[in-house]
């Protein structure tokens, strides 16, 4: 005898993973007035907190200009590596830094020290040049005090 239901076929599809697409990471640099990089920012990791003026740009580009961020600017249509007009402008000369009383003293003993040396290799050598004159001197006594055969006396 039949059932009074009917059977249903039901055909199970297998159902596919949705496809992972990670969030894509942008970089950005952000510049003063005068076009100098003052930083950057990755949206990963600022989110919200990027500055409005900040550029995008590529990982490549990141690589590259934060690896020497004060060799390039942006001069309103890109950014560009500035030339050395520019960096000699960036320049200052730092000021001198006086010396404490302490270094000054340090630095008059460490002259007097080398001056001392100084003299006393001066009179090591003086030492040497008289003691090789003395020899010298030395050998002409041994020289006269043997006088030639036939004198007769020895002094």
């Amino acid at each position: 005898m039949d059932s009074i239901f009917e059977k249903d076929e039901v055909s199970l599809t297998p159902l596919e993973p949705p496809i992972y697409t990670p969030p894509v990471t942008q970089y950005y640099a952000d510049f003063n007035k005068k076009g100098n990089i003052i930083g950057f920012y990755v949206n990963d990791i600022h989110g919200d907190n990027i500055p409005e003026t900040a550029i995008s740009i590529s990982l490549n580009e990141w690589k590259l200009y934060s690896a020497n961020a004060n060799a390039y600017k942006f001069d309103g249509e890109r950014i560009r590596e500035k030339n050395q007009e520019e960096i000699d402008e960036e320049y200052v000369k730092p000021e001198p830094i006086s010396k404490t009383p302490e270094q000054v003293s340090i630095d008059q003993i460490g002259s007097q020290l080398v001056q001392r040396e100084l003299e006393s290799l001066e009179i090591k050598e003086q030492n040497q040049a008289m003691g090789s004159h003395i020899v010298g001197l030395e050998l002409r006594v041994l020289t006269l005090e043997i006088k030639p055969e036939g004198d007769g006396e020895n002094v």
